[in-house]
Parts: structure tokens; sequence; C-alpha cells
């Protein structure tokens, strides 16, 4: 995988959606890679509960790469934090100056 500058958040959601279209059309600055948890036990998005195969799908529809998180279904913050970091440790996310995230209206992602 080729290294990227910016990244999206992505819950698979409508709100993600929406700030991939301004990313890519209003600020044409599209995101190069897509980043998001994924329950172990569940095999989804840990946000919406999107299904791994609509994921890949997602991902290949918009025509950017897919970097999956995988998280336990009840997992603490300290867990979160550290597999959010392995990743963000290895290519492509490595060199990654910019994570955009489009769910603002969640108190606990804007802290």
């Amino acid at each position: 995988m080729v290294a990227c500058a910016s990244a999206l958040s992505w819950s698979g959601g409508k709100d993600s959606a929406l700030a991939f279209h301004v990313l890519r059309n209003e600020l044409g600055s599209p995101p190069e890679a897509l980043i998001t948890t994924v329950t172990a036990e569940y095999e989804r998005i840990s946000m919406h509960g999107v299904r791994r195969e609509l994921l890949a799908r997602q991902a290949c529809a918009l025509d950017v790469p897919l970097v999956e998180v995988e998280i336990p279904a009840t997992c603490s913050n300290d867990v979160y934090e550290q597999r959010m970091g392995q990743v963000l440790a290895q290519s492509p996310l490595r060199e990654a100056r910019t994570i955009a995230f489009g769910d603002l209206f969640l108190a606990d992602i804007r802290a």
C-alpha cells in the first residue's frame, strides 16, 4: 500500500459519506484511505453495525483503500487507543498528516 497524506474515519453511515463528498468535491482533497473499527466477534463496524462485506463494497465503490482496526465487542478506551495507535504506526497511515471525522455531533469524538 502507498503512504497517504490524509484519511477519513469511516463509520459506514451518512455523516461519513457526506464528509467524503465534501472532502472530494468541495475541498478538492479526497482522502487517500478510509479507517474504521470492526468488532472481531460480530464482523461489523462498531459505530453503526454495518457488516464487513458492505464496508468493503463501500470502499471499493469510493475507490479508496480501507484500513480496518479490529477491536473486541466490549472494548475499553485503553484497548481502543492501543489498537488504533498500532494501525496508525503502520503503512499506509504512518505518513497521514490529517484524519478527518464526519461524526462531530458525538461529544466523546470531539473531546
